[in-house]
């Protein structure tokens, strides 16, 4: 990793962070507004939900944004590996995604503890919610610094549909393997796989960056 980039990115982004940290707690609160007697739970779910766009919106800034103005054709013309802007940009997102993640969610999660009577969350559930928002962000980030926008928009379409398609079928799955539905009932163990899963993500971007110079010459 390089501090310089991260430097960068992370005062680029900045005001990025605090504006959409607003829209996401007015969406939350607006729309549980509309919901009669809205349970603390129920509005934990809403606020987890909603800071998801976090993941997308950050690797959208950190790679799109910086190819639209030529920025990631820049970094490889100055004195900086392959691997310190790749994994400069990932932990700028893991930076950017977390803080995120805990203003938004943490603050809703503090709200309904105080008025709706939630129970506070285990450390296990705080960390696998978090893992998942980073997973989601890596899998975006990925896909910006190794494809064109153009294909970038496309990619993730597949993926949605599989992961929407496994989780409305997650009872059959457990079901047809039950010790796949025991294992994942840990949240410390998901949250392991989630991490060997980021793990792999950042490698494979790493090996594969530097085979991708046909993406910057058609950014």
């Amino acid at each position: 990793m390089n501090k310089v980039i991260i430097n960068k990115d992370l005062s680029y982004n900045i005001k990025a962070l605090l504006a959409l940290v607003v829209f996401e707690l007015a969406t939350i609160f607006s729309l549980s507004a509309q919901i009669d007697a809205i349970s603390g739970q129920m509005l934990a779910t809403l606020a987890f939900a909603i800071s998801l766009i976090g993941g997308f919106v950050f690797s959208y800034r950190t790679v799109a944004a910086e190819d639209a103005n030529k920025g990631m054709t820049f970094l490889r013309f100055l004195p900086f590996s392959n691997n310190e802007i790749v994994l400069s940009k990932f932990i700028v997102n893991i930076i950017l995604c977390s803080l995120n993640f805990l203003i938004v969610w943490g603050g809703v999660v503090l709200y309904a503890i105080v008025f709706n009577g939630l129970s506070s969350p285990s450390i296990n559930l705080v960390v696998l919610l978090l893992a998942i928002q980073l997973a989601n962000n890596f899998f975006y980030l990925s896909i910006g610094l190794l494809f064109t926008s153009t294909r970038a928009i496309w990619i993730p379409f597949p993926v949605l549909l599989i992961s929407i398609n496994v989780f409305f079928n997650w009872q059959s799955v457990t079901s047809a393997l039950p010790g796949i539905g025991a294992m994942f009932s840990s949240a410390a163990f998901t949250s392991l796989v989630l991490l060997i899963v980021m793990l792999l993500i950042v490698f494979v971007t790493t090996q594969r960056f530097p085979k991708t110079s046909q993406r910057l010459q058609k950014s």
